[in-house]
């Protein structure tokens, strides 16, 4: 069961770059939630990251880890290297933030990207 205090709605005007994932007890389903996450509060974001405020990666993850590792699990299916590859992509995140052009989209979209290629990359090199 879904806890509906825990549902975030975003205010108007607010542009959703993200989203949030709440299952129940038992419950594997995915659900997507928005996050709030808007344009300025990524911009401040990512500008924290750039001079190494880690509390900025901190929020980061408490808006993405759980979607991030959903992700990582759903490609390697298997909880304990998901957990570790959420890691890598995190630490990835942090060592190139000076890469991130909001032009291109947005932050969520490009750490689900690292997120999704570090899947990969391990389960072609367990492949080998």
């Amino acid at each position: 069961m879904i806890n509906p205090d825990a549902l975030i709605t975003p205010s108007p005007g607010d542009r959703v770059t993200g989203l949030r994932l709440l299952a129940g007890a038992g419950d594997t389903s995915l659900r997507p939630l928005p996050a709030r996450l808007t344009c300025d509060h990524e911009a401040a974001l990512i500008e924290r990251l750039q001079y190494r405020d880690s509390s900025a990666l901190g929020e980061i993850y408490d808006l993405c880890g759980r979607l991030t590792y959903s992700l990582i699990v759903r490609i390697v299916r298997d909880g304990g290297i998901a957990e570790d590859l959420v890691q890598e992509t995190f630490l990835c995140l942090w060592r190139r933030v000076s890469l991130f052009d909001s032009q291109k989209g947005a932050l969520v979209a490009w750490l689900l990207t690292i997120a999704r290629n570090r899947a990969l990359d391990h389960l072609r090199s367990s492949d080998r």
